[in-house]
């Protein structure tokens, strides 16, 4: 069924003609020009692609001819078709909008839409309304078209794998928001997300001899296996992170989640240099996860790339990460949009066997030296990281002789801080490509050229924070956020410099740092600019049963574009807006937060606590607005308070335990309304009781500051009654099963007349009257909004000696 295996050339070039086959759809709704949309792509390719691939490019034009001319047109053809598969038909046109396809996961009755604009990091660019008037819609693919042109036009015209990846980005840019088809199809999927699986499917395509591929022309519902979708998984990601002491934790934590997201970026891409398949064909990189597809043929490698993968983590990392590599064949039937779900989770399945059975590919002989047998230097102390307990050579000690300081680091912990310390000024990430080096344990840099991929941070004014060496044969330029400069601009400055290809694009990270002076502010440093009590808050939320939202919110429609929106979506919540809405908080007055990870569908994030319940709720607002206000999508939170010395690692586990908590709450007059609530002082609020209890909070504050103080005065005793008194409601509650009217609800009342009649501020004594006159009300059940407020309140003013 198969060719010889072709060139990186003729997959590359399969792949641009599959990222380029609807670009005529683009321009034609620009009002570029008129003309059937293979046409009118035609004449894209000849303006505005390089000449040197013009000639390969026919299939933008010729996938739709009857009878299809030349086999690499067929290729496109046959990968338009099954990524296009997916599309629901309807009896009648539809907006030329995108729709969000979070606004149609599960109870959705009216779709909304994406807005026409670039993308970028702004309510007015990604949070989806209603659908724009017709006018607008004519601007604004205007607009678009002229923005899309101007980058195409500025990408490197000298380097093919270079220009896909400027194109892939540029495409993402912006064709994001537009639909891929609307004429009688849901318009639930965006040019850019079918594109790129049409390219990754021809890339896929090209090994394939015409007689098959007319064959599966003829018949694209056959049973005959034509791809694979591999998953990758790092595990250990947990006790990688959070395991280390506190010796250099501020600096370091944020440096080992980012090395995370680059190693799993690093490996991503080292299978596709592997599988000799482009930019295209990663379908999702994430959350310590990814998802790339893959030829055939690829099956006979896996294997050995999986052995690979596992020797060069297990010689960098002693074995504490490990990839889970899973991959299931895809038939062209399972394209169709009722059956491509099935896939999803049979590459799962395949990575969690995989989990159960860590490194279980290698060679026994190495097992034992590396994992079972002994490990470091035999119990040398001096020997030993005190950051992450690693006991080998090239531990060092810093700062030795100095008491407070002092302390032992190895190699690979002392570059994550320095990492975590250039992450700090970091505006653009810089990806180069190198030769795989083989090495063992060292900084983190050598972790990553062992699978390819060299490192660069830059400043937005063009200061390199961290320069790639002259070994790189090309990069891609990836702002982390919005930012003034131009990224073609950079990128083409960096290539005529240091004399390599660059890609630019974008890569949103959540990139927060407190800082004091020149500094990475420490974890005490938060604890002291705290309100209150000085206390560390570790806040960890995650996405309510995103399972199901894939299984049943899709309903049958799982497809490969419609997954990969998914994704997309929600890592341009997670891994972009989150981080906005953790830096206007830092923007704001004193730097409070410090935004460890964010990305796929969870977040981590320390602080001073008194900012992070703040915090947490806007994100979960944002969220809902994000979705379009789909009730089933929703997010619980945990959030712990920690003070003195306590572990990082036991800090992250309770935040984690926290939030655990919060996901098992049932609401008991709602029982099919789950989970979407915050754990926070021991106690579960369901999210909808968050605002009430806050702005008591605030109120109760104000009744007990000093006057001098602009408070009005009121005993701090206050407080106390309606702790005790909630605690006294909370344990009859937890007797009984439901309230009851009680010696309770008269000594409660009794006791806060007696504070009411002390009072003789006024406005104070009418407060204390209306907390009085809430009580009475549904048996005494506004005390569950009371007491926790007080709660809070008590920690907001409370000083470090009480």
């Amino acid at each position: 069924m198969t060719n010889e295996r072709t060139s990186n050339d003729q997959v590359y070039l399969a792949a641009l003609a599959g990222l380029l086959h609807d670009v005529g759809k683009f321009a034609q709704r620009a009002d570029w020009q008129r003309g059937k949309h293979t046409e009118v792509g035609a004449e894209f390719v000849r303006q505005y692609v390089p000449e040197q691939w013009r000639e390969h490019l026919y299939p933008v034009m010729g996938h739709h001819d009857k009878p299809l001319q030349g086999r690499d047109t067929k290729v496109v053809a046959l990968a338009d078709r099954l990524s296009a598969s997916e599309r629901e038909s309807t009896p009648v046109s539809q907006e030329r909008q995108l729709v969000s396809i979070l606004s149609l996961v599960g109870d959705a009755k009216q779709p909304k839409f994406w807005p026409l604009s670039p993308l970028a990091l702004s309510k007015d660019a990604i949070f989806p309304g209603e659908a724009a008037p017709t006018q607008n819609e004519a601007v604004a693919y205007e607009q678009l078209w002229s923005g899309f042109v101007e980058m195409v036009q500025s990408l490197p015209s000298n380097d093919l794998p270079a220009y896909l990846e400027g194109l892939y980005y540029a495409m993402q840019k912006y064709t994001w928001c537009i639909p891929g088809a609307y004429y009688r199809s849901v318009p639930d999927v965006s040019l850019y997300d079918h594109s790129r699986t049409t390219a990754a499917l021809a890339a896929c395509f090209v090994g394939l001899d015409e007689a098959a591929l007319d064959d599966l022309l003829r018949d694209s519902g056959q049973k005959t296996d034509v791809a694979l979708l591999v998953g990758g998984d790092l595990s250990g990601v947990q006790d990688f992170i959070y395991t280390i002491t506190a010796k250099g934790a501020a600096k370091g934590l944020r440096g080992r989640s980012f090395y995370l997201e680059l190693l799993i970026e690093a490996v991503a891409r080292y299978l596709l240099r592997r599988l000799k398949l482009p930019i295209t064909n990663l379908l999702y990189t994430g959350g310590g996860h990814f998802y790339l597809l893959a030829p055939l043929d690829a099956q006979d490698k896996l294997d050995e790339i999986r052995a690979d993968v596992s020797g060069k983590l297990l010689a960098h990392h002693s074995g504490d990460l490990y990839l889970a590599l899973g991959q299931t064949p895809v038939t062209a039937a399972d394209f169709d949009r009722e059956r491509f779900g099935k896939k999803w989770r049979g590459v799962s399945e395949a990575m969690n066997k995989a989990k159960r059975q860590r490194f279980a590919e290698l060679d026994a002989d190495l097992l034992a030296e590396k994992i079972f047998g002994p490990l470091g230097q035999g119990g040398d102390e001096k020997r030993e990281c005190q950051v992450c307990h690693y006991e080998g050579a090239d531990v060092e000690i810093e700062r030795e002789g100095d008491e407070e300081q002092e302390r032992r680091i190895c190699r690979l912990c002392q570059s994550l801080e320095e990492l975590g310390t250039d992450l700090r000024d970091a505006d653009y990430l810089l990806l180069g490509e190198v030769e795989p080096e083989e090495t063992e344990r060292a900084g983190y840099a050598k972790a990553l050229r062992t699978f390819g991929m060299a490192v660069g941070f830059t400043a937005e004014d063009g200061r390199a924070i961290l320069r790639l060496k002259d070994d790189v044969r090309r990069a891609t330029l990836l702002a982390t956020r919005d930012l003034e400069g131009n990224a073609r601009e950079m990128a083409d400055r960096i290539s005529r410099q240091r004399g390599y290809p660059v890609a630019p694009g974008v890569r949103y990270t959540v990139n927060v740092t407190p800082h004091k002076g020149d500094n990475i502010a420490t974890f005490e440093d938060l604890k002291t600019v705290s309100r209150g009590v000085k206390r560390l808050g570790v806040l960890r939320m995650d996405v309510d049963d995103l399972g199901d939202l894939l299984k049943w919110g899709m309903e049958g429609n799982a497809t490969l574009s419609r997954v990969a929106s998914f994704n997309f979506a929600l890592s341009l919540f997670f891994e972009g807006w989150v981080g906005e809405l953790c830096r206007w908080v830092n923007d704001a007055g004193t730097d409070k937060v410090y935004a460890i990870y964010s990305g796929g569908d969870d977040l981590f994030i320390v602080g001073a606590w008194d900012e992070l319940p703040g915090l947490a709720n806007t994100i979960r607002q944002n969220l809902k607005l994000f979705a379009a206000g789909r009730s089933d999508v929703h997010i619980s939170g945990g959030l712990t308070l920690h003070g003195g010395k306590y572990p990082l690692y036991q800090a992250a586990h309770d935040a984690e335990d926290a939030l655990g908590v919060a996901k098992d709450l049932v609401r008991p007059d709602e029982r099919e309304h789950k989970k979407d609530a915050f754990n926070f002082l021991d106690l579960t609020i369901p999210w909808e009781n968050f605002d009430s209890i806050r702005e008591e909070q605030e109120q109760l504050v104000r009744l007990v500051t000093p006057k001098e103080k602009d408070g009005l005065g009121v005993d701090r005793a206050l407080l106390r009654v309606l702790l005790k008194l909630y605690t006294r409601f909370t344990d009859a509650v937890r007797e009984r099963g439901k309230p009851y009217w009680g010696p309770l609800m008269w000594q409660g009342a009794y006791t806060l007349k007696r504070m009411e009649g002390r009072c003789k501020d006024k406005e104070a004594k009418a407060e204390i009257k209306r907390i009085r006159e809430s009580l009475k009300q549904e048996q005494f059940s506004y005390i569950e909004t009371l007491g926790p407020a007080a709660r809070w309140a008590e920690l907001l003013i409370r000083k470090e000696q009480e």
